[in-house]
């Protein structure tokens, strides 16, 4: 293909050749320095599927969201008689939601679009993409440091006594390390670029 100032872009031998060249141009058929740069600056950016390691961490950070998400948050256990009780409140039951104002939903989502877009990343080098995620993770990571202080808050409100033991559960563990984590890789990707 070769640019015809009034043809446009046509492929060579489909077009009747051009009579006289202007002086100064390069003959039909070779290209400058610019448009070489060009065609190798749009190839590069549309290279087809890479995968890094640093992506597979966050593809497994966004999924560790989602299932801490809707996990255990907080475990009451206690001595009723002979036998031992457990309850589990998980991220998104209603109950977390009246404890601290905020539930699993909004650490769910941002697990989902950190997955979709680091499935996008495997497909693009475009900046666009990666402070996307940068500011995804930024915002989910919050929103689950968040959640950890009122639980944590709300656990040592609970008077202490032999009989039950309130703590912390796995998946708001899971979920505030997932998102630390999934912030940190982000930025590293945003500054390697």
């Amino acid at each position: 293909r070769r640019w015809s100032g009034a043809n446009g872009w046509v492929v060579v031998g489909d077009a009747p050749e051009e009579q006289g060249v202007p002086a100064g141009s390069p003959a039909p058929g070779s290209r400058s320095s610019a448009t070489q740069f060009v065609s190798v600056a749009v190839r590069k950016r549309a290279t087809g599927f890479r995968f890094t390691t640093s992506l597979l961490v966050l593809l497994v950070c966004g999924i560790a969201l989602m299932y801490g998400s809707v996990g255990p948050w907080v475990h009451v256990s206690g001595n009723a008689g002979i036998s031992g009780l457990g309850i589990s409140l998980n991220g998104t039951d209603p109950a977390v939601s009246t404890l601290i104002g905020v539930n699993g939903w909004v650490t769910f989502i941002g697990g989902i679009l950190l997955v979709v877009f680091a499935c996008f990343e495997m497909t693009s080098e475009e900046l666009q993409l990666g402070v996307f995620a940068t500011i995804i993770a930024a915002v989910t990571a919050i929103f689950a440091i968040y959640d950890m202080f009122r639980i944590v808050q709300k656990i040592s409100q609970v008077p202490t006594s032999t009989l039950t033991d309130v703590s912390v559960g796995w998946g708001l563990i899971a979920v505030l390390s997932a998102a630390v984590l999934a912030t940190l890789i982000t930025i590293v990707r945003l500054l390697q670029r």
